[in-house]
């Protein structure tokens, strides 16, 4: 095209195809958690009816007043000494 005129109207047009945005890079794809395998079997067990083994670690109930007992009392004394000295 010279100064609004065609040069030669025999050539057909160009359909070449131009990209008009910027290329695409893809991020490689990330490993796919996998979940906890002791919550499966848990799962599984229970899917299961397997024999519990938590009464075998299950402490008594005077073990554990005992110890939570022990723990409370000495955050209150802390607590109460904490309050005088300030």
């Amino acid at each position: 095209m010279l100064d609004g005129e065609f040069v030669n109207l025999d050539e057909p047009p160009c359909v070449e195809l131009v990209p008009v945005t910027q290329s695409v890079q893809w991020s490689p794809r990330r490993a796919i958690p996998r979940p906890d395998p002791t919550f499966l079997a848990q799962l599984i067990a229970t899917a299961d009816q397997a024999p519990q083994t938590r009464s075998l670690r299950r402490a008594s109930l005077a073990d554990a007043q005992t110890a939570y007992g022990a723990s409370q009392i000495r955050r209150c004394s802390a607590g109460f000494r904490t309050r005088q000295t300030i």
